[in-house]
């Protein structure tokens, strides 16, 4: 009886350690982004995402052959956001706004953002 005890006990936290392990590595890394590269568009805010882990915005920018390419934006954590000063009404859809962060790797329009120029003119950190 005491062996099952123990062997019902190991099984368990290994599962325990086995399922921390899984959470820590669902969490992405940053590689995709080059964080050399600082790179600045202006669009048109079309989708808002305030979640965890990462809050997603979508911009949609105008080339400079005249067509429209929305933009991924990834930003931080709610808790992070709130504590720069955001809220669910700092950035509206239709706003136009400009983004500054650290492109794509892969050549996609995507971005790590880090601050965003809302339509007021303010620049607030992301």
């Amino acid at each position: 009886m005491k062996f099952r005890s123990a062997v019902a006990l190991i099984v368990i936290a290994m599962s325990v350690s086995m399922g921390g392990v899984a959470r820590l590595h669902a969490h992405h890394s940053m590689v995709m982004y080059d964080q050399q590269k600082n790179v600045t568009i202006g669009g048109i805010v079309k989708r808002i995402e305030f979640k965890n882990p990462h809050s997603m915005f979508t911009i949609t920018v105008t080339d400079t052959q005249g067509s429209e390419v929305d933009w991924t934006l990834e930003s931080q954590p709610l808790a992070t956001l709130t504590s720069y000063g955001w809220a669910e009404s700092t950035m509206k859809l239709g706003d136009k706004v400009t983004a500054i962060g650290y492109p794509a790797r892969n050549g996609k329009p995507a971005m790590l953002v880090r601050a965003i120029q809302l339509p007021d003119g303010r620049t607030i950190k992301t």
